[in-house]
């Protein structure tokens, strides 16, 4: 979709355009030998290097906007510059038919005159361009009177030009006119007043601009005026031909500061131009260097057949480099979304590398960034915790500033065996402009791996917090058992010694016969209270009901204790084991998680009936606890239930709470029993 306003050129003024784009190359091209020659011959100030560049690398900017906007004024502009193409070729003709090959070539004053009326468009450049960036209208009344005077100055040089009395800086009468000799001083005198209209009108009218735009001027007028304080700066640099490549160099970056302003913020909305304008730009100017090159080495051997060996090694390079830029352009503007394998090759690598869990997010989306050409990523990891509230809590790593200019934030679900892993949000490249089809396809090939390295270092991380979890529970269980016993076995030993010896003294008394066996008795009593203490502590280890009788008898005989009593309620076991031998750990974890739920029953649930439910389903044990009372109950309500999750995740299961069918609730745990043996 165009932006509103936008109006494509027609298909003649299209190829019209570019043709005066390729022309101006096409001058500097064939300007080279001569130039070459003069420069050998006359030196370095006798090349207008400026011309040479400016000729190559602005024209193309002024063509792609004029294609899409015919008329605009900054379009006409950039493409005026196409006369110092014109300009350099008319110069290096002129030059080397008067002073480096006299009557070499003919035409030398019609060359000249052509040349001094062809070269103003680059006061145009520096005068016109920041006077009416980004829109083409001045930035106030003081500027609209300075642009009518600028526009009378910049007509009357070239008609001015015409009338000189001599031509190629006086070497050679106008063979046109002869004008009044006045003429050329006020010539100078107008450019150098166009040249400080530049530096103290101009620019000032930019900044201007900068200070009253809102944000998206500012930021393509950040470009401009960073080009524009380049090409300021460049003419101040003294002697040619530094100064002049400098200035030319400057003068196509304040060009292509145009077109980044375009494609960043679709001023014209023409990315394609643009692409064809950076790659025939770029390589015009490389061919231009290898061409300058290899003819500047030629002359000296061959100087007959330097233009020819030239134009050869030209056509070598052409379809390399041509194909080189392509890429690189593509990349420039679009990202890899051309190149999806590029992408996913980069991404693989950064994600093969040896990086630490917390290290993954960060890495990936500095690849998805890079591929993509978005200012803003960000990726939310779940990590699989409860979270309190039944969901999934997650950690959230972002890149870049989130867009506040009403850029849409797109999100693409991370998927890994059709489990969500993550979420990847994704910001647009411009306000109202979604991300394309290519780049949703590119977004899609970069989830796949993404999601099974996010997965996978979430399981990383889980199997990192479990066996900290496994040293912190051995920790608790060993300072339990050290209070148990030192609290109440110890103490209970320390007095079975006091009574031993009691016993020892009552012996050598009076009347051993009788106070002995009173004090045997008081032993027994307390060596009975000592066995049932160390029998409590290991059972707590595990129950030995579990070795006696397997799960399902176990849990049968415990809840025995409850069925006489009154207020408890009826308790059923179901088992499906059919005598099969599960692994200890599972026993125990089952048995735990059993009989914690069974307390909740007791305490909260109110119920009249409460089914134990034990079946196996291929590698794992389902235990479901369900009663019919009052329900509520609710992951993270209390430390029973989190007691019981933290149990079924330490053997890599899952627990559940659910309301239950009717009325009460559901408790349902998933062991994995791997280990598992049938007892038939």
């Amino acid at each position: 979709m165009e932006p509103a306003g936008v109006r494509p050129a027609r298909r003649g003024t299209v190829v019209a355009v570019w043709a005066v784009a390729v022309g101006s190359a096409v001058c500097v091209a064939a300007a080279v030998p001569p130039a070459v020659v003069n420069w050998r011959t006359l030196g370095p100030g006798s090349v207008y290097v400026v011309n040479a560049l400016v000729g190559v690398l602005v024209p193309p900017a002024g063509a792609f906007v004029l294609a899409r906007r015919p008329g605009h004024r900054i379009g006409l502009v950039l493409l005026s510059a196409a006369g110092l193409g014109v300009s350099f070729l008319a110069l290096s003709w002129a030059d080397y038919a008067l002073r480096s090959r006299p009557g070499a070539l003919p035409g030398a004053e019609w060359a000249a005159l052509v040349a001094g009326a062809t070269w103003t468009p680059f006061l145009a450049l520096i005068t016109l361009l920041p006077l009416w960036f980004p829109d083409g209208r001045p930035a106030g009344r003081f500027w609209t009177v300075a642009e009518r005077v600028l526009l009378v100055v910049l007509v009357a040089v070239p008609v001015l030009s015409l009338l000189e009395p001599r031509v190629a800086l006086g070497l050679a009468a106008n063979p046109l006119v002869t004008g009044p000799r006045w003429v050329t001083p006020l010539v100078e005198g107008l450019v150098v007043g166009c040249v400080f209209a530049a530096a103290f009108v101009c620019v000032p009218a930019a900044v201007v601009t900068y200070l009253r735009g809102d944000d998206g001027e500012r930021v393509r007028l950040r470009w401009f005026l960073l080009a524009a304080a380049v090409v300021a700066a460049s003419m101040f640099v003294p002697g040619p031909p530094v100064s002049d490549v400098l200035t030319g160099l400057a003068l196509g970056l304040a060009a292509l500061a145009i077109t980044v302003a375009v494609v960043r913020h679709r001023l014209w909305g023409v990315e394609p131009a643009l692409h064809r304008t950076l790659v025939f730009g770029t390589v015009a100017l490389c061919l231009l260097l290898v061409y300058v090159g290899v003819v500047g080495l030629a002359d000296r051997v061959l100087p007959e057949g330097a233009a020819l060996l030239g134009a050869a090694t030209v056509a070598l390079v052409l379809a390399p480099l041509l194909s080189r830029v392509k890429r690189m352009a593509r990349t420039l503007i679009h990202g890899d979304r051309d190149d999806p394998y590029a992408a996913l090759t980069r991404l693989a690598e950064r994600l093969e590398a040896n990086l630490d869990p917390e290290d993954v997010p960060g890495a990936a989306l500095a690849e998805v960034r890079t591929a993509l050409r978005v200012p803003y990523v960000a990726l939310r990891v779940h990590d699989g915790q409860a979270d309190g509230s039944g969901g999934e809590c997650g950690t959230e790593s972002v890149l870049g500033r989130r867009p506040g200019d009403g850029r849409a934030v797109e999100t693409v679900p991370l998927l890994h065996q059709g489990t969500p892993v993550g979420e990847l949000h994704v910001a647009t490249r411009r306000p109202g402009e979604p991300l394309t089809a290519r780049d949703q396809v590119l977004l899609a090939d970069l989830a796949r791996p993404l999601a099974a390295t996010v997965q996978a270092a979430v399981l990383r991380s889980e199997l990192r917090r479990s066996r900290e979890a496994l040293v912190e529970a051995l920790e608790r269980e060993r300072r339990r058992l050290r209070a148990d016993l030192h609290d109440g076995v110890g103490p209970s030993l320390a007095a079975l010694v006091l009574a031993l010896d009691g016993i020892a003294h009552a012996a050598r008394g009076a009347d051993p016969a009788r106070a002995v066996p009173d004090r045997v008795d008081a032993v027994k009593s307390e060596v009975r209270d000592v066995i049932g203490e160390l029998r409590r502590i290991v059972d707590a280890l595990r129950p030995p009901a579990l070795d006696e009788l397997g799960l399902a008898g176990a849990l049968d005989r415990y809840l025995t204790t409850f069925r006489h009593t009154d207020s408890a309620p009826r308790f059923v076991v179901e088992s499906g084991l059919d005598g099969t031998t599960l692994p200890a750990a599972v026993e125990v974890a089952a048995y735990r998680i059993t009989s914690e739920a069974i307390t909740n029953v007791l305490r909260h649930a109110a119920a009249g009936r409460c089914s134990v439910r034990l079946t196996l389903d291929g590698p794992r044990l389902c235990l479901e606890i369900e009663d019919d009372g009052a329900g509520g109950a609710a992951p993270g309500g209390g430390t029973g239930l989190a007691s019981m999750s933290e149990r079924a995740r330490s053997l890599g299961g899952t627990l559940e709470v659910l309301p239950g069918v009717p009325t009460g609730t559901l408790v349902r745990a998933v062991l994995p029993v791997g280990g598992a043996r049938s007892g038939g």
